[in-house]
């Protein structure tokens, strides 16, 4: 089961109408979905047309159950179409949270969704979180839970000025959690005749260049009907466009799940408890890092160039960020590693045939995001992972025997490997790499 949590602490950024729309899209396509609202408002209920009053057992009773002795499902959950199950909640799930609520009492109190979730997990193949716009125990919960994180933005200003906020906010979550988790963004409300809006969007994809989705969902009367009538977009309006495009947010998820699930698809040589720092401390990476590849690659290659870090950090500050009432432990944040072993620059940068895949290495700058595309993912980029290892950036896919076209991508940017020298210009994508496996 694919688990997604769909979190942003702003209100009004489309998370609930996100929610129930791709829920009903992936069930649609004859996959098991089941729905949790993890918002005291109950808004999902509200717009699949589940009468609130007639909520007798709700998400907050079975967070608060004893997971250990089973669970009927028949009880917990509503089916509001075919493959497509909701877990609703009520106005009970603020007393759950508070302070000196049930969840509050228990001594995993940050897993008992996860907990509730590994007890179902053979009847769905997809979850998906609607969470409340908040961050607090609710939403660690989730974040616990999920595979995903979808953090819906409305292409508004003040939206866009938060997303930086809300972006690191989930990543020092995140950071706590021990494991990685993929975090992607998703443009709402997006009105395109509004040189505003296009201006903000054109922002949101420089500033996040490899976790906003491709996919933007506009700004369309029918959703709003839609939820008035208890309806999905795809059985309110099938034709229309607000459809089509929950259509091609499911097709772009479904290409990402090479990045979603690195447990099952990948062997990634890095520590798991460590994660992407966030965007905004990206420019204060340590230089000293840059200056030990640098020494290693010309131990190797005396023609290489030193590059120059001038007025950068040595080490990553802690983020006074908190979560809840308690501050993200020092010990989870990303430090500087220690002196990588002193092997040949070239028999760890660029692209090697290793018994688990093709592991991809690039040096890391501290300030920007490294991604690689190429034939054997459709051209979707994959970012690559900082190895506490070696310091480098990293990501092993594996592949079947064949011959492989790839970039390696810079902040959004194409561009070559430098470390292959393997290389064709095509007339369709432009100068690539070029790999042989096998």
């Amino acid at each position: 089961m694919r688990v997604f949590a769909i979190v942003n602490q702003k209100g009004g950024s489309g998370k609930t109408t996100t929610a129930i729309n791709l829920a009903a899209v992936f069930a649609a396509r004859g996959k098991r979905t089941l729905l949790v609202d993890l918002d005291p408002q109950s808004h999902c209920a509200a717009g699949l047309g589940v009468p609130e009053d007639d909520i007798e057992f709700s998400v907050s009773e079975a967070l608060l159950a004893e997971h250990e002795q089973g669970l009927n499902l028949k009880s917990v959950v509503w089916e509001v179409g075919r493959s497509f199950h909701l877990l609703p909640s009520t106005m009970r799930l603020a007393a759950v949270e508070a302070p000196g609520g049930g969840l509050h009492q228990r001594a995993d109190r940050d897993r008992r969704l996860e907990s509730l979730l590994k007890l179902i997990k053979p009847d769905y193949d997809i979850c998906l979180i609607d969470c409340s716009p908040a961050i607090g125990l609710l939403t660690f919960n989730a974040l616990r839970a999920a595979d995903d994180a979808l953090i819906p933005v409305e292409s508004g200003f003040f939206a866009m000025r938060g997303a930086h906020k809300q972006f690191r906010t989930v990543q020092n979550l995140i950071s706590r959690m021990g494991r990685p988790l993929q975090c992607h963004l998703l443009a709402t409300m997006y009105d395109p005749e509004s040189k505003l809006a296009t201006t903000i969007l054109e922002s949101l994809r420089r500033d996040f260049p490899g976790e906003l989705l491709r996919t933007v969902i506009r700004r369309h009367e029918e959703l709003r009907e839609a939820v008035s009538m208890g309806q999905p977009i795809l059985e309110y309006a099938p034709q229309s466009m607000a459809h089509q495009e929950f259509e091609d947010l499911a097709d772009e998820l479904e290409r990402l799940r090479i990045l979603a699930a690195p447990q099952e698809q990948f062997s990634v040589p890095m520590t798991e408890s460590r994660v992407a720092p966030p965007i905004s401390d990206r420019g204060h990476r340590a230089a000293e890092l840059v200056a030990r590849i640098n020494r290693a690659e010309s131990k190797v290659k005396s023609e290489a160039e030193s590059s120059e870090f001038l007025g950068q950090s040595v080490t990553d500050q802690p983020s006074d960020e908190q979560i809840g009432n308690e501050p993200v432990p020092d010990a989870m944040l990303e430090k500087a590693p220690l002196d990588p072993p002193e092997i040949e620059v070239n028999r760890f940068l660029g692209a090697e045939v290793t018994s688990g895949g093709v592991r991809f290495v690039q040096p890391d700058s501290g300030a920007q995001v490294v991604s690689v595309a190429g034939d054997f993912n459709a051209w979707a980029p994959i970012r690559l992972k900082r190895s506490e290892q070696t310091g480098m950036l990293e990501i092993t896919v594996p592949l079947p025997e064949g011959r492989y076209r790839y970039q390696i991508l810079v902040d959004g940017q194409a561009g070559l490997d430098s470390y292959n020298d393997q290389r064709q210009n095509d007339p369709a994508i432009g100068p690539c790499n070029v790999l042989i496996v096998g």
